[in-house]
């Protein structure tokens, strides 16, 4: 049905957007990506946590986390 697209269209908005943060990441030779809901992401330069231009809604940030695609 309809919320069927809509979930679909949803996810790859997130999963571009999540492409979209690891490029721009690497270019900035990013070891790590720092999401926590509430806040900011950070990335992690020469050792140091940076803020970034990203913002990550709350529910975004619930559904990368609970997903487990970054996880180790």
């Amino acid at each position: 049905g309809l919320g069927d697209v809509y979930k679909r269209q949803l996810y790859l908005k997130e999963l571009h957007m999540i492409e979209k943060m690891i490029r721009e990441a690497r270019s900035q030779r990013a070891s790590d990506i720092h999401i926590s809901e509430g806040q900011a992401v950070y990335l992690r330069i020469d050792g140091k946590l940076i803020k970034s231009d990203w913002e990550l809604s709350d529910e975004m940030t619930r559904n990368l986390i609970l997903s487990g695609r970054f996880h180790n």
